[in-house]
């Protein structure tokens, strides 16, 4: 998933939506 990068440049609830890892 490139949400787990993005989520890692900028921690957002939004990426968060997307990508359910954390």
């Amino acid at each position: 998933r490139l949400a787990s990068k993005t989520k890692k440049q900028m921690p957002t609830r939004r990426v968060n939506d997307d990508d359910d890892e954390d």
